[in-house]
């Protein structure tokens, strides 16, 4: 016994050291710790719009955004005479497009009767004279659609605005919609150039707007 005795006080460096832990209390217990009871959580960013997945969506929701300025600011109209000019060639093209359906109606008829009526044994209500009626129809329906309406719809030029170098633009200044360039080509120009108020309004409209413009809501600029 008096060798561990010896040997515990000559151990070097042993030090009691006080203890850095605080006594439980009742003071301590009872502090509260304030912290906001309603914390802010993590919201995304709903004020970006998701990025428009058809044509259509994109264009209604650049009307919305589009009113800042005057198109006086931004666009330099068509003149009255370069718009003459297009539209001639436009009118030659058109006239070119409707020959060609036509000549190529009664190849049509030949190849219902191959594919469909004389390899069924089946005879068309109407007779031949209504098949190519209507088949000479549907194919200058056909032609005008996709050669004149299509290329002012998505890229917004004709033929004759090609060649001239102006475009057609929608009053909200983006390009125009299917319909939209439908009822302007299609519609709204022949009756224009039927009453001539097509060449004579551009002369007067601060715009240069032709009757068809103003029906469809569209303008011509340079370009």
């Amino acid at each position: 016994m008096s060798d561990k005795k010896t040997a515990q006080k000559d151990r070097p460096g042993i030090k009691k050291v006080p203890s850095m832990v605080m006594p439980v209390d009742k003071t301590v217990t009872n502090i509260q710790i304030n912290r906001p009871e309603n914390l802010n959580k993590l919201v995304l960013d709903n004020h970006g719009q998701r990025p428009a997945k058809t044509r259509t969506a994109l264009y209604k929701e650049l009307i919305k955004d589009d009113k800042v300025m005057e198109d006086e600011d931004y666009f330099e109209f068509s003149n009255p005479a370069a718009r003459a000019i297009g539209l001639a060639i436009d009118a030659v093209f058109a006239f070119v497009i409707v020959n060609v359906a036509m000549m190529a109606a009664p190849i049509e008829v030949k190849l219902v009767h191959l594919l469909i009526l004389d390899k069924y044994k089946l005879v068309f209500v109407l007779g031949d004279s209504g098949l190519l009626q209507i088949l000479t129809t549907a194919s200058i329906f056909a032609v005008l659609f996709f050669l004149i309406v299509v290329p002012v719809a998505f890229f917004n030029v004709s033929i004759g605005k090609k060649i001239t170098g102006q475009r057609v633009r929608g009053d909200n200044k983006y390009t125009l919609s299917l319909s939209q360039a439908f009822k302007r080509e299609l519609i709204y120009k022949p009756i224009g150039i039927a009453c001539l108020a097509s060449f004579i309004l551009p002369f007067f409209d601060k715009k240069k707007k032709a009757l068809h413009d103003k029906l469809a809501k569209t303008f011509v600029i340079k370009g």
